[in-house]
């Protein structure tokens, strides 16, 4: 007891003396709420892999006149925040949210958009994407992530995730295609600036052995709880950009009576059209995403230019009174000591592989943090170009379909 004493002191022996006299208090609780959070993980990943999942390409048409518009009120057909909203069906059950992953894929410089989905919703997804572009072809497709696995002796790879830009206060929204004008239906579309072609002949620039792979997983965004997660309520993403708001209009401040704020007044233009921006942004659908990008070559291949490309493919969303999205945690190390033999560099890169090739982002055993995009700014970094992208390898439908004529003699 001495020796114990003089290796913790008086203090540090009362305060075990206290805890082990009051565990039959705590532990019973604490052990109860480990096994239930192990029972979670469990069920979880057993109802997320019994769920049938498949690939949809879509093939676009030569003649697309649709503005992003189409595939924004297209995305608000994924908003469902159903199959996860009771604490039965998500403690117990392990029942998920469903989300969506939206695909932009170069293989050998070849072009392609897919759309990775549970089984039970293809029938949906197919006519609500019929319903905004009624000439495009949507076919269900082989996987073509299956059989690519990373090795170092015969691979290169290089991987990155992307997010809001973190020097940026979160509530300010991208740069959209509002901002770009393609909301306007009188616009010729040789004049149109459309943001997706800097990414679109990126895509097509790479040849032959090499693959480059991006990927936005989306779900339906609901009210999160504080952190620390210490007070009734939960938080919503409205909530930032109102202080924001209140702040440029110097609203945040406690009103002095009978005193005129002349905030409103006072505002510059690039304040104001922040101001409206964000209060645009927050009238739309919100959805919690998670973007990753992979450039994959065979060693002979490898073209360390495309890494730069694939870092850039965001940057047109970006404006300086504005918010954009940067990329991080990609899989390489500045100096050589950081990682020795590789071995870290190895391990990265295999994680990357396998949480792509998954789809996952918001749950075990690849869960990352999240971030809030609104349907508008998720339809600006994912939607079908018109004919002002002339990009050669677009994977685009020779021909048109049509309906038969109605009093055609039978």
């Amino acid at each position: 007891k001495d020796l114990f004493v003089g290796f913790y002191g008086q203090t540090g022996l009362q305060v075990i003396s206290i805890i082990a006299n009051t565990a039959a208090y705590w532990l019973p609780p604490l052990l109860a709420y480990a096994l239930l959070k192990a029972w979670t993980a469990y069920v979880r990943l057993d109802y997320i892999y019994s769920q049938e999942h498949l690939l949809l390409e879509i093939k676009l048409p030569r003649e697309l006149t649709k503005s992003p518009q189409a595939m924004e009120i297209f995305l608000t057909s994924l908003f469902y925040e159903g199959g996860e909203s009771t604490f039965i069906e998500r403690g117990w059950d392990g029942k998920t949210r469903p989300w969506w992953s939206l695909e932009l894929v170069s293989l050998e410089g070849q072009v392609h958009f897919y759309i990775w989905t549970r089984a039970f919703f293809k029938n949906m997804l197919q006519a609500q994407l019929y319903a905004q572009y009624p000439s495009v072809e949507i076919h269900e497709v082989n996987d073509y992530t299956r059989g690519v696995y990373y090795d170092n002796k015969t691979m290169s790879m290089w991987g990155c995730y992307f997010a809001k830009d973190p020097k940026k206060p979160y509530a300010y929204p991208i740069k959209t295609y509002i901002d770009y004008g393609l909301d306007k239906t009188n616009i010729e579309e040789e004049e149109k600036v459309e943001p997706m072609a800097a990414v679109l002949e990126y895509l097509s620039s790479v040849g032959k052995g090499e693959q480059i792979w991006l990927q936005i997983i989306v779900r339906a965004h609901r009210k999160e709880k504080p952190i620390p997660d210490l007070v009734f309520g939960k938080t919503d993403w409205k909530d930032a950009a109102k202080k924001e708001i209140d702040k440029i209009m110097k609203r945040d401040k406690k009103p002095v009576e009978g005193q005129f704020n002349f905030g409103e007044f006072l505002l510059t233009k690039g304040e104001r059209t922040l101001v409206e921006a964000m209060e645009r942004n927050t009238g739309k659908l919100p959805f919690d995403c998670g973007i990753r990008g992979l450039y994959i070559a065979r060693n002979e291949n490898f073209n360390a230019i495309a890494i730069p490309g694939l870092i850039g493919s965001f940057r047109q969303y970006s404006a300086r009174d504005l918010n954009g999205i940067a990329f991080y945690d990609w899989t390489d190390f500045d100096y050589p000591w950081q990682d020795f033999r590789d071995m870290r560099k190895d391990y990265m890169k295999r994680k990357i592989l396998a949480a792509y090739k998954s789809r996952s982002f918001f749950h075990e055993p690849y869960k990352k943090k999240h971030f809030v995009l609104s349907s508008e700014e998720l339809a600006t970094i994912f939607h079908l170009p018109g004919k002002a992208v002339e990009t050669p390898s677009l994977n685009r439908v020779v021909s048109r379909k049509a309906e038969a004529p109605a009093n055609l003699p039978i």
